[in-house]
């Protein structure tokens, strides 16, 4: 499937399901959060910026507490995975894949350079002073009295 296609059908689920609709249940549920505050409230808990000036169920009066502290701490969970999703479907991309311009041309590093994804993604080269794997066969020892030397 083309990347162009699949980007904006994550994007616009993960937008809708765990941002809109959401922000639209807080600014029911919760007594002085607007919707705008309820979308504040989503994007900031979705992105673990989390300012904690925003808490649901923070309302002695409010119906059901218990309840909607559980219901909230799974809408977190549940979001929070579906936004690393988003982000590892943007990464997995490599016309998305930005770390290409961070390397300066002509970088001197070595490390650098070895650690640097090419436009696909990163590729291993042996490092100078890593040794080299060297196979040695067993020999058996000439007074050996194992089964297989008969």
């Amino acid at each position: 499937m083309n990347c162009w296609i699949i980007l904006p059908v994550v994007q616009l689920c993960v937008v809708v399901f765990f941002l809109l609709i959401p922000a639209g249940i807080f600014s029911y549920l919760e007594p002085g959060w607007d919707y705008l505050d309820s979308l504040y409230y989503c994007l900031i808990s979705l992105t673990t910026i989390g300012l904690g000036d925003l808490i649901p169920g923070d309302s002695p009066s409010q119906r059901y507490r218990p309840l909607y502290k559980v219901c909230t701490t799974g809408y977190l969970l549940i979001g929070l995975t579906f936004m690393m999703l988003f982000l590892a479907v943007v990464n997995d991309i490599p016309q998305f894949n930005l770390s290409m311009f961070f390397l300066m041309r002509g970088e001197s590093d070595p490390e650098k350079v070895r650690l640097h994804p090419a436009a696909f993604g990163p590729k291993y080269t042996p490092q100078v002073d890593e040794p080299a794997v060297r196979h040695v066969k067993a020999v058996p020892h000439p007074q050996s009295s194992s089964p297989e030397d008969n």
